[in-house]
This record gives C-alpha cells, structure tokens and sequence, in this order.
C-alpha cells in the first residue's frame, strides 16, 4: 500500500469505525462516529489536505465520496445510523451486553448531533414522515434486542434509549402515523406533499457521491426508455401466463397462481435454500462467472431479533479486512414477516444475492482478477452502482439460460438441479414465472430511476410521481409507494441497478469477448468509482467492429 493510501485508510477507519469492525478489525468494536458539527468539519478540513497530495483520480473519487457521506444532514439519518450501527453487531456477534451498552451510549450523542444541525429546519412532510418511521423502526428493533437480552441492566439502557428516541420523534412526529404503512402515510402524501428541495445539490450527490457521469436528465431519459421496453414484455408476459394457467391477468391473481404451483413449504425453507445452493454453484461458475476458491456463504436462518430488518432474505459480508471473509445469506423463515413463498422468488434472490453481490465481493476480497487491488478499493463507499449493477444484470442474462434448458441437451449438473426443481412445480413453470418476477422486478427499478430524478429535482412531488407511474404502469399505488418511498432517504442509490447493469449488458452484446470472461474481469477488479470501472471494461472488452 502507498503511504497516501495508508494514511487515507486509517482515516476512513476512524470515520467507519462500525463498518471497521463488520470487515474483520475487531478493536473497533462498539465505536460510533458522533457526527457533531466540529468532528464533521475537521474530517471535512482534513480530506480538503489529503485530497491536495495525491493526483489519483481513484484516490480523489474515495475521499470525494467520503467528504459527500455527511455533506447534506437530515433528520432521519440520526436513527437510521444507529440502527444500522446496531444491526451490524447483531449480524456479526448477537446480543453482546457490554458492547451494545457501549453503543447505547454514544447513541445520545449521535441524536443529539442531528438535533443540533436539524432541528431548526422546516422539513417537508416527506421527510418528517420518514423520520417518524425510522425513529419507529429503531424502537422496535431495541424493543425486540430488550426483550431477548438476558442482561437486566442492558435492558434499562434499552429502555432508556427507547425514552430519548421518542423525545428526537417528538420533534418530527407526524401525529397521524401509528403504524406509518401506505393506508397512513398516502392519504396525508395526497394532502400534503409538494418538494423535497434538494434541487440544489442532488446534481452533486449524483456526481460526487456515486461517481455517475450522467445528469439528471439523462438518467430520466434512459430510464424511461427502458421502463418503456420492459413493460410491454412484462404485459406480454402477464398475458401469456393468463392464458396458460387459466388466472385472471392482474398482478394479485398472478401471484396467488405462482404460490399455488411452486410453493415452497416454510418448514423446510432453509434446508431447501441450501440444497439450491449447492446445485446452483456449478451452473453459476460453468457458464456465467468464475468464483474464487475461497468462496464462502453461510446460509442461516434469520435471528428472531432480526426478523423486523430481514423480513425476506438478504447477504451481508463479514470480514473483508481480516483472514476470514465469508458472506452471510439470512433466509427468514417466521410467518409474521414475509418469508420466500415460491421456488422462482428463491431462485432469483440467490442469483441476485449470492451470485451477484456475494461473487463480487468474494473476488474483489481476494483479488481474484490476480491484480493487487488498493484497500481503498475493497472498502469503497463507491460499490453500490458497481455490485448493484453487476447483480441487476446477472438476474438478466441467467433468464436466457433458464429457457435454453428447456430444450437443450442437459449435463450432469443441469439434471440434478431440474430433478430438485420438480419438487417445488415443473421445470416449464418455474421458467416462466421467473421470466414474470424478472420483468417485474426491472419495472420497479427503472421506476426508482426515474422517482429520484424527478422528486430529487422538484420536477414531480412524490405524491404526483406516484399518481403518474400508477397510471403510467397500470401496477396498483400502493406496490409503486411500497417500492419507492424509502429510497427518498438515499438521494442517488436508486439509478445505481440499472445504470451500471445496462451498461454491462450493453457490453457484452457489443464485445466478441465470452460472457463469462466480462462477468467475471467486472466481478473482479475492486470499486474504483463507476466511471472509471466503466472505462476499464470498455479498454479491456473493446467492442466488435463490424465490416
């Protein structure tokens, strides 16, 4: 490692200190960073210096994204970064008494600095709404900590955690909400909603932030034209399993017919999850992407005091700084939240999870593309539109393959995992209700695009935005609010799964080079920031040049 990139890391980790402790380096354990106006501006002040000894625009990119982690406070942040912190112990160690006594402590402080640079804002009633929902879901999740912890004086802390989270609501609170779902939150949108003002600075966010070489506009622009794509094919395919399997042609019916023929029983749904696993594994690495040996999930069952976060499923990575990477997939299995309930919806989650985000941060962990990558790399706060991107289009290009087994000549492998499949619908079922969760899924995606564009830029108020993709999409109001309105806290993450993806698939269309090598070359080579991974995929895949 260079000295700059040394003393840039240790840096990140005194501002990281929680992520520091999920990627492996124990010592940091049970640390927050409190960020009050002063520690803010002297982290600020010293990425302005180390920004000026360095010329590496990789380098640059990081300590930009750094900069731009704080840059623009709300008031939900506060309760959403203490859930977070916490969420990440329990994930890595469960209840540990003495260290989530530490992190109840500092979390005072850390509500304290949100009051302090929000408090005297005018909010619009978006985000009051979400920070009433964050300071709920926070409660709940000590709540459900206090009452698994055996440790009584843990639990006194809780509840007097549980007392301060209320008093920062009471701030916000939105008097209307007590459960803070749709049928609350839409009629108040309908009253109420107007802008969210970030006109100002969302162009940045884009830029700095995620390291997006498009404008706003232009993200609209590609993201309706391929909503506008993906909708017919998800009409025709509506459509199309209306017709064979004799169910009405709403979304509703579709799905109760999807649940009906490929089932899964819950019962048995972690035992099920690991057995796809194994049988999908070597399909995965035949013909879409190498994985490095070292490779390593662990399938579990998602924790009681988890289940509120995890309601379905999702992979988390552990130590990527120390001697034992591996990924974590929770499957939940607790019918009071919305565990898998079919054999396609399973499928696409271990494709998009595990061999999309957990592939590539396997290889990117250990370096797999066999080029030493900067620690910076691996840690980036730049992977989301790269791992994003990488899992959206893996969802994609294994739908293809999926159709071709039902009609090519089937290897070894490919039997045992139709055999399995048997159990749970026929192989012709499953393919076309995947093809239908696929479309679906990408719909929604695009939607998210286009939301942040226009809600982020005052184009559209949120509630306006909703009205135009019901009508737009024919999907009900509640499925676009339930999928879009909590990206509002996270201005720029929701182009990151189509932007990079698109342009992944467009790549391999227009290269000679193997699927295989470009999967796993992008998989590989670390978080530079998006337009610089860009640019080494166009250099190393140039496209084919047609005479």
């Amino acid at each position: 490692m260079k000295p700059i990139e040394k003393e840039i890391f240790e840096f990140w980790k005194q501002i990281n200190p929680d992520i520091t402790f999920k990627m492996g380096l124990n010592d940091y354990a049970a640390t927050m960073f409190i960020p009050f106006t002063e520690n803010v501006a002297a982290a600020n002040k010293h990425v302005q210096t180390l920004k000026k000894r360095t010329k590496d625009p990789r380098i640059k990119k990081f300590l930009v994204a750094m900069e731009y982690s704080y840059k623009y406070p709300e008031p939900m942040d506060g309760p959403n970064i203490i859930f977070g912190v916490i969420e990440d112990h329990l994930m890595k160690e469960g209840i540990d008494a003495k260290h989530l006594e530490l992190l109840i402590e500092q979390s005072y402080g850390a509500l304290d600095a949100y009051t302090e640079e929000c408090c005297h804002l005018q909010w619009p009633i978006e985000i009051r709404i979400l920070t009433t929902n964050a300071c709920n879901n926070l409660i709940s999740l000590l709540k459900t900590i206090e009452k698994n912890a055996r440790s009584k004086h843990l639990q006194q802390d809780l509840e007097k955690l549980i007392n301060k989270v209320r008093k920062f609501r009471d701030d916000y609170k939105v008097k209307e909400i007590k459960r803070g779902d749709f049928g609350e939150v839409y009629p108040i949108l309908k009253r109420r909603s107007k802008y969210i003002n970030r006109k100002g600075h969302y162009a940045r966010i884009l830029k700095h932030a995620y390291d997006y070489s498009e404008t706003p506009e232009q993200i609209e622009n590609k993201a309706m034209k391929w909503l506008e794509e993906d909708l017919k094919a998800l009409k025709l395919i509506k459509k199309n399993i209306s017709h064979m399997y004799n169910c009405k042609n709403t979304t509703k019916d579709i799905e109760k017919e999807i649940k009906k023929r490929t089932g899964l029983p819950r019962a048995d749904l972690i035992d099920t999850a690991k057995k796809l696993n194994k049988l999908l594994r070597p399909i995965m690495e035949k013909n879409f992407i190498e994985i490095s040996k070292t490779h390593k999930s662990e399938i579990i069952e998602t924790p009681s005091y988890l289940t509120t976060v995890l309601p379905t499923a999702a992979l988390t990575t552990f130590n990527n700084l120390g001697k034992e990477f591996k990924n974590v997939i929770y499957i939940t299995t607790d019918e009071k939240a919305a565990p898998a309930d079919s054999m396609p919806s399973l499928l696409n989650t271990f494709i998009h999870e595990e061999y999309g985000h957990g592939v590539n941060m396997s290889n990117t962990v250990n370096a797999y593309h066999k080029k030493k990558i900067s620690v910076l790399s691996v840690i980036s706060d730049l992977d989301i539109p790269i791992t994003e991107g990488i899992s959206f289009n893996r969802e994609y290009e294994t739908m293809a393959y999926f159709k071709d087994l039902l009609i090519k000549e089937l290897t070894k492998e490919e039997r045992a995992l139709i055999h399995f499949l048997e159990k749970f619908g026929g192989l012709e079922e499953i393919v076309d209700f995947m093809e239908y969760e696929l479309y679906k899924w990408r719909v929604i995606r695009f939607l998210r695009a286009i939301c942040d564009v226009r809600v982020n830029t005052n184009k559209q108020g949120y509630y306006r935005f909703v009205e135009w993709a019901y009508r737009f999409t024919g999907l009900k109001r509640k499925d676009v609010y339930d999928q879009t309105f909590f990206f509002i806290e996270t201005p720029g993450y929701p182009p990151a799964y189509s932007l990079a993806g698109m342009f992944l698939m467009d790549l391999q269309r227009n290269s000679n080079a193997p699927l295989k090598k470009i999967n796993t070359y992008a998989a590989s080579v670390g978080f530079p920031g998006k337009s610089i991974w860009e640019k080494q995929l166009t250099q190393e895949f140039p496209a084919q040049v047609y005479k």
